[in-house]
This record gives C-alpha cells, sequence and structure tokens, in this order.
C-alpha cells in the first residue's frame, strides 16, 4: 500500500494486465494430475516443511495432498504485498497460485484464497484510510453487495464442475487482464 503511492497509474494497470495473463497462461498450461492413490507425504524427490491436507466433502470424495508450508509462506507474502500494491483482494492472483504453486484444488483454492486474503485486505484498508485512498461512499455497498453474492457464490460452487471453474477463472483473468492493460497502455501513450 505504501509503495503504491510511489508508483504511476498506468505501471499500476499494466503490470495488474501482465500477471493476470500470467495466471491465465499457466492454468490454461497446467497438466492435470494423474489420476492414482492419494499423496501421503512430500512429493518425491522434495523436501521441506510439509503438512497433509485433507478435504473430505469436495466432490463427494476425499482429496488429500501435500502442501509446503515455507511456499506458503512466501506465496502469503508475495500476494499480500501485490494486493496493497495494485489494490487488489488478492483473491484474482491468490486461486491461480494456489492451484499452479501448491497444487490445491480449484474449489478448495478459491475457498482458501478468501481466508488468506481477510487480514492483508485489512492491512491495506487501514493503510490506505491513513493515506486518504478510501471512499466509504462507494465501499459500503460494495462490501454489503459482496457479502451476499460471496454467499450465492459458495453455495453454487457445489454444482460447477472444476474443469468448468477453471475455465471461468481463465476467462475473468483474461478479460480483466486485457481490461486493465489496454488501459494502462492507453495512458502511457498519451
Amino acid at each position: 500500500s505504501l509503495a503504491a503511492s510511489h508508483v504511476p497509474v498506468a505501471l499500476l494497470e499494466v503490470a495488474f494486465g501482465g500477471l493476470a495473463f500470467a495466471a491465465c497462461a499457466g492454468l490454461f498450461f497446467r497438466r492435470e494430475p494423474r489420476p492414482g492413490g492419494p499423496a501421503l507425504g512430500p512429493p518425491r524427490g522434495r523436501t521441506g516443511a510439509y503438512i497433509l491436507w485433507r478435504r473430505h466433502r469436495y466432490g463427494g470424495t476425499e482429496h488429500v495432498f501435500p502442501v509446503n508450508l515455507r511456499r506458503g509462506v512466501l506465496l502469503g507474502g508475495a500476494i499480500g504485498f501485490i494486493a496493497g500494491l495494485l489494490g487488489l483482494g488478492g483473491g484474482w492472483l491468490l486461486v491461480p497460485a494456489l492451484v499452479l504453486l501448491m497444487d490445491i484444488p480449484v474449489p478448495v483454492a478459491i475457498g482458501t484464497s478468501l481466508v488468506a486474503i481477510v487480514a492483508p485486505a485489512l492491512a491495506g484498508v487501514v493503510t490506505h484510510y491513513r493515506l486518504g485512498n478510501l471512499d466509504f461512499g462507494r465501499a459500503v455497498p460494495l462490501v454489503l453487495a459482496g457479502i451476499a453474492g460471496a454467499r450465492g457464490g459458495a453455495w453454487g460452487i457445489v454444482w460447477v464442475s472444476e474443469r468448468r471453474l477453471k475455465q471461468v477463472l481463465v476467462v475473468l483473468l483474461l478479460l480483466g487482464g486485457s481490461y486493465m492493460f489496454m488501459r494502462g497502455l492507453g495512458i502511457l501513450g498519451s
């Protein structure tokens, strides 16, 4: 949030677009995991601080996958910085990052990202408030509508396949990234 006040808006918009395109490409070209038994520890050839996460109710089956704690801490710090810098909740980038870098299934990544962005978002709000970059008149209706939308989306996720969720995420990243990238280039060009 502090860095954002020193970076030109056009550069922030182009950076947003570039990150959205990178996340989109990563999701589009990602190989799907091979079917087989659950992972019971760190992947072969990898060492580090892993925990075993079990998700019992997703898709009617238990999904088991390893999570690298160090990678999670680094990812959280990077996402927090990017969220504060670009003024984004972080979820637009965190979901693809969790899927691509931590091998978490898309529906679990969506729920995890919502929890993971709460504290960084609050820290960003406080900092932006102190900098005078907060419009409460617009924020309140957005928050109220966002709460209702998030509840509906969370209930709706059980009816959508992981493949379809990934397709929707790729399309949204392309649209949002294209808009911000072109907007940033327009500002830079004038």
